[in-house]
């Protein structure tokens, strides 16, 4: 079973199920069960007998910001920032972290996730 090309599984509880979108997190997969009425024990196999299926996705389509749609947004973001020449754009240009992080000792992390990468200028 696929919705909005994420396979899911029928035995799970709805708001697992739409939680698993990418943009839709556990709070607003509990929002969209409750405009439905649905419980939040239902089975998404509850939900496809019911047959919300297509206006639950419908809602979703058109009120949410989800999968690549989103992911276009926040790139488009970062790609402002650094050509705006801010500070947050050069530390997202050269794999830095972003938000106030030590990066004398602590920084392992983003050091260890972009490690092998460049981190020349594309400009």
């Amino acid at each position: 079973m696929y919705i909005f090309d994420y396979k899911v599984q029928k035995d799970q509880p709805a708001y697992i199920v739409f939680s698993k979108l990418y943009g839709i997190g556990l709070s607003s997969s509990k929002v969209v069960c409750s405009k439905f009425n649905i419980l939040l024990t239902d089975k998404y196999s509850v939900v496809i007998s019911l047959g919300l299926q297509e206006s639950i996705e419908k809602y979703i389509k058109t009120s949410l910001q989800i999968g690549l749609g989103l992911k276009r947004i926040l790139s488009d973001n970062v790609n402002v920032l650094i050509s705006s020449g801010s500070l947050r754009g050069f530390k997202h240009q050269n794999f830095l972290p972003v938000r106030n992080q030590r990066t004398k000792t602590n920084a392992m992390t983003i050091k260890k996730s972009r490690r092998g990468k460049s981190t020349r200028s594309k400009l």
